[in-house]
């Protein structure tokens, strides 16, 4: 259903887009005293789109590629999205160059609504993340070092921001952990890595605002400490409820979760060495507004365990209501990496 919600907004949006293009063309043509039809300026607008859509898909594909390409490839498709109206005016009308301009001219006021239903999508509907770090690896992975696990010969996923803090190797260093596809956790020694490490691509997540949270979901917050920071996390206790973390597993008011097929073998710290941050053994009471997130990379993953200070009037560890943005549904891009989370 989620999937089939963000189709229709989206699709409801470009009509809306559409709509008001056409009309500002017809404005446009009026103004500028050139005979037009509402079935040219239709077929004018498919023309106009196509393109438009063209260029859209090639800045998703530049993603995949360095800043220096996705710079010059949105570069590009700007010019483009200006350049090919005027000419498709041009020529559909055989209009002067004033009354091109003018029409044209028109069209800007397109750009008002498209900023009006973008705006309001993203406030109220759905709204698109890119996910830095590897917190939540193997679910969500940020930029990470590949390596193989041990144990089963799955991916395994080592955050770039831990390998660069502990490289090169010192007196200072804290174990280092990995989590594979199959959701092993295993420590390695930075020197076993090769040199030429390869890493991974972030992940581009969509997240829906109108659907309540469930246990287990993914859900996108302000992070209690910082909350200007977004963070992707799994959430896993509820208001009202005592949280333990023991023998690997969540516990809610003494009784121990099974986590969901798709997590089958998942494990969570209570502790984590050379950390600060609460003893998840103890009973943990939520409050009647408050959250409680893990991140699956569970040796990798700033969450509630570890947060030093908290929300004004809350827990260290919870996270209040109030930073809840929404529930994390899709990873759309990179596109082999598309899945579906709830």
């Amino acid at each position: 259903m989620t999937t089939i919600a963000a189709l229709c907004i989206g699709l409801i949006s470009l009509a809306l887009d559409v709509v008001a293009w056409v009309a500002s063309v017809k404005l446009g043509t009026r103004w500028a005293k050139v005979p037009s039809t509402w079935r040219g300026i239709i077929w004018l607008a498919v023309l106009v789109y196509s393109v438009w859509m063209a260029c859209l898909m090639a800045v998703m594909l530049s993603l995949d590629f360095g800043s220096s390409v996705q710079i010059g490839v949105v570069a590009f498709t700007s010019l483009l999205r200006f350049c090919v109206p005027l000419v498709a005016i041009k020529k559909a009308y055989s209009s002067t160059t004033r009354q091109t301009l003018q029409i044209w001219f028109a069209t800007i006021l397109n750009v008002a609504v498209s900023v009006v239903v973008a705006l309001a999508i993203r406030h109220f509907l759905f709204e698109a993340f890119v996910v830095p770090t590897s917190a939540m690896a193997p679910t969500v992975v940020g930029q990470a070092v590949l390596g193989t696990c041990s144990e089963c010969g799955a991916d395994t996923y080592l955050s770039k921001v831990v390998f660069e803090h502990q490289s090169p190797p010192g007196p200072w260093s804290q174990p280092l952990f990995v989590i594979c596809d199959n959701f092993h956790t295993t420590e390695v020694d930075l020197s076993s890595l090769p040199s030429d490490v390869k890493l991974t691509r972030q992940d581009r997540v969509l997240t829906n605002k109108l659907i309540a949270p469930r246990r287990w979901d993914l859900i996108v917050f302000r992070n209690p400490e910082d909350p200007a920071q977004n963070y992707v996390k799994r959430l896993v206790g509820f208001p009202n409820e005592t949280l333990q973390l023991k023998e690997g597993s969540v516990w809610i008011d003494g009784k121990r979760l099974v986590p969901p097929p798709h997590l089958k073998g998942i494990q969570y710290a209570a502790e984590m060495p050379h950390a600060l941050g609460i003893n998840g053994v103890l009973p943990i009471p939520l409050g009647p507004d408050e959250y409680f997130v893990l991140g699956d990379n569970t040796m990798n993953s700033l969450d509630s365990r570890l947060w030093q200070s908290g929300s004004p009037g809350h827990a260290p560890y919870a996270v209040p209501e109030d930073h809840l943005i929404g529930v994390a549904t899709h990873i759309y891009w990179p596109k082999d990496r598309f899945r579906i989370l709830r």
